[in-house]
C-alpha cells in the first residue's frame, strides 16, 4: 500500500486538504443543497475547521482546478484496516456540478485505489436518487450492487429513502467487460489505443515526446506504413509513420488537442479503438504511468 499526496488528472489537482481551504470547504459545507445527501451538514464554522484539522494526507485532497487554482471540492478514498476494501467519497461545489468534474476524479480515485493502495475491492454508498452521484459511479465502471430500504435520512424532506450501495473489484477494474454493442468497461471504457498517421518519423517523434512528457499516454510505437487515399479528388500515395498510442480512454480529448496543434496535416488521421481487455498487469501499468 502506497500512500500518495497528490493526484492529477486533465482538469483537476486533487492535493492535501489545509486551514488555509476554509473558505472554499465552508462554502461548500455549510450549504443545504451541496449537503442534502451527506451524511453531515450544512456545517457550522467550527464544524468546517474541525474537518479541515483532522484530514489525512494521501486519504483526504482537496480538489482543486488545475487552470485557476481554484478549490471547488474534497474527495477522498478510506481503506479498512485489512487493506482490503476501501470507500470513496467526494463533494463538489454546485457551481461546478455537471461539468464531468465527478467522473474524472473519481477515476482517478480508482486507479489510486487499485494501483497504489493495492484494494482488492472499492465500494461508496449513496441516496438511491442521488442521481448525480450514482452516475458518476456508473460511469467509472462501478455497479450497484445492493439497495437498502429506507436506511437514509433525507435532511431536506425530513424522511427515510432508499441508499444504494456500488461497488467494484480489482478483478473487475483490470480487466473491463464489453458488453454487446458497447464499448470496454461500459459506456465510457477505460483503455484506449489511439493512432495517427504523421509525415514522417521526426513529426511522429515530436507528438509521441509532448505526450508522454505531459503524462497523456503510457506508451507510444512508430511504425512505417505505405498509404493510398483520396484527397481532394485525387488518388494519392505517401510514406507516412504510424502511432499506436496506448493511454486511458478519458485522455482522449486531450491527446487529441495535442496532435493537432503539432501535426502538420490539415486533416489528421486521429482515431480511438476500446480496448476490450488484456492482460490484468500491464492494464494496471497502463493507469499507474499514463497520468
Amino acid at each position: 500500500m502506497r500512500y500518495k499526496d497528490t493526484l492529477t488528472t486533465e482538469r483537476l489537482v486533487l492535493r492535501p486538504l489545509t486551514s488555509a481551504d476554509f473558505a472554499a470547504a465552508h462554502s461548500w459545507g455549510s450549504d443545504l443543497a451541496n449537503t442534502r445527501y451527506m451524511l453531515w451538514g450544512p456545517n457550522s464554522e467550527e464544524q468546517t475547521r474541525d474537518f479541515l484539522a483532522t484530514a489525512r494526507p494521501g486519504k483526504d485532497f482537496a480538489v482543486v482546478l488545475r487552470d485557476s487554482g481554484q478549490v471547488i471540492g474534497s474527495c477522498g478514498i478510506y481503506p479498512d484496516p485489512a487493506g482490503d476494501t476501501g470507500e470513496l467519497g467526494w463533494i463538489l461545489h454546485k457551481d461546478h456540478w455537471k461539468r464531468g468534474f465527478g467522473t474524472e476524479l473519481g477515476s482517478e480515485l480508482l486507479s489510486y485505489g487499485f494501483n497504489d493502495l493495492r484494494l482488492r475491492r472499492v465500494c461508496a454508498p449513496c441516496a438511491a436518487v442521488n442521481y448525480g452521484s450514482y452516475r458518476v459511479m456508473e460511469r467509472n465502471g462501478m455497479r450497484r450492487e445492493a439497495v437498502r430500504v429506507k436506511a437514509f435520512w433525507d435532511r431536506v424532506d425530513k424522511e427515510w429513502i432508499d441508499e444504494a450501495e456500488y461497488a467494484l473489484l480489482a478483478e473487475e477494474y483490470f480487466t473491463p467487460k464489453c458488453p454487446p454493442g458497447g464499448q470496454a468497461g461500459g459506456a465510457e471504457g477505460r483503455y484506449a489505443v489511439i493512432t495517427t498517421a504523421c509525415a514522417d518519423t521526426e513529426e511522429a517523434g515530436k507528438i509521441a515526446t509532448i505526450l508522454l512528457e505531459g503524462e497523456l499516454a503510457a506508451c507510444v510505437q512508430f511504425f512505417p506504413v505505405s498509404s493510398r487515399y483520396v484527397w481532394q479528388g485525387e488518388t494519392r500515395a505517401d510514406n507516412e509513420t504510424l502511432l499506436f498510442i496506448k493511454c486511458r480512454r478519458d485522455k482522449y480529448a486531450a491527446i487529441e488537442r495535442a496532435i493537432l496543434a503539432n501535426h502538420s496535416y490539415e486533416l489528421p488521421e486521429i482515431l480511438l479503438t476500446p480496448v476490450a481487455g488484456g492482460h490484468q498487469r500491464y492494464l494496471g501499468w497502463i493507469d499507474k504511468d499514463d497520468k
